[in-house]
């Protein structure tokens, strides 16, 4: 079995780590990229623990460090060196159309805390659950635009989620290397505006939210 960390378009100088199950990564040159990999014993399956979940990001940071990197998912695998040939080939144009949207660029992920719902008591009936509902939402409106927003002007691309439960929004942001800084300084001071909410930028990672179909 062949399991796939990332695509890069120039030979990786080497590896620091191991990949999973401690296997040495390899690098497989097919269609004009590298394909980073470790092989395994036919029947192989990745147990889904943060252990191999870091040690599949391990690798794939590693390459960051020196070039663009189109990430595959966790768990992406082939059967054999042949099927990887195959697989790759037949997607080239797709993945060269890609590493010209990713070049030079990494993912940055915000995390916006301290949202508050629009009322913490039990609704009486259905028309009060969908008006405290209504309001919670205006909440999480208005602090994507004031904190969102100012930072969507700093990337070439975001991506927003829903916020989850807890009412935490979440969204990433493809930029440019080179603005790295003055995109976490632009967070600084969104933080800095806004005391009653906890705003976190972190990374840089590979851009796994912008690789569509391709890293999957």
């Amino acid at each position: 079995m062949i399991y796939l960390y990332a695509l890069t378009e120039s030979a990786p100088p080497g590896f620091r780590k191991f990949g999973l199950d401690d296997e040495p990564v390899r690098s497989l040159a097919i269609s004009g990229f590298h394909v980073v990999h470790t092989s395994h014993a036919p029947g192989f399956e990745p147990a889904v623990t943060p252990t191999e979940l870091w040690t599949h990001e391990a690798i794939v940071d590693e390459l960051l460090e020196s070039g663009t990197v189109l990430p595959f998912r966790f768990g992406t695998m082939l059967t054999d060196r042949d099927a990887v040939a195959t697989a790759i080939a037949r997607r080239a144009d797709e993945f060269r159309r890609t590493f010209a949207e990713l070049h030079d660029r990494v993912e940055l992920a915000i995390r916006v805390a301290g949202v508050a719902e629009a009322d913490d008591g039990a609704p009486r009936d259905g028309t009060e659950y969908l008006a405290a509902r209504a309001g919670t939402q205006r909440a999480h409106d208005e602090v994507a635009e004031a904190v969102l927003t100012p930072l969507d002007a700093l990337a070439a691309a975001s991506r927003r989620r829903e916020a989850d439960r807890a009412h935490v929004i979440r969204a990433s942001y493809l930029v440019d290397r080179g603005d790295v800084p003055r995109f976490a300084s632009a967070v600084r001071g969104l933080q800095r505006k806004h005391p009653e909410l906890a705003v976190s930028c972190t990374g840089p990672w590979a851009p796994y939210s912008f690789v569509g179909e391709e890293g999957s």
